[in-house]
């Protein structure tokens, strides 16, 4: 995994040095955006969406929803009742470290970027 944090760009490799995911924040907007590409196609669109007591996501393209305690990093991306991904933080760790359980026949690349933008979006909040 590699990061350009001026860009705003995030680009996934695997161990060979192939692209799997490319991600980016789309400025100069509202609320934070971004977008997640799988090769040359959008995969999906991102959207922190405005809210008074708690962070709310869409993921526009897979038609994904996302629930749970943001601040305390548990939440699940799912599809109607098909859990994509469960992510949850490990307390008892030296620096920050999370669990993410994948649903069977997920894509996990694609799962696993939904999951970075959102860790992105909370990071930018807590600065």
């Amino acid at each position: 995994m590699k990061s350009s944090h001026s860009e705003k760009k995030l680009r996934l490799y695997d161990l060979q040095g192939h692209e799997l995911a490319y991600i980016e924040q789309q400025l100069l907007t509202f609320l934070p955006k971004y977008l997640i590409y799988r090769g040359e196609e959008e995969f999906a669109e991102v959207v922190k969406e405005f809210s008074f007591f708690h962070p709310e996501y869409s993921v526009n393209g897979p038609g994904w929803q996302v629930h749970g305690d943001f601040f305390d990093h548990d939440y699940e991306v799912v599809d109607g009742e098909r859990v994509i991904a469960s992510v949850s933080k490990e307390w008892f760790t030296l620096g920050d470290a999370y669990e993410i359980l994948f649903g069977a026949g997920v894509d996990e690349i694609a799962a696993l970027s939904v999951v970075l933008v959102i860790d992105a979006c909370i990071e930018a909040q807590r600065n």
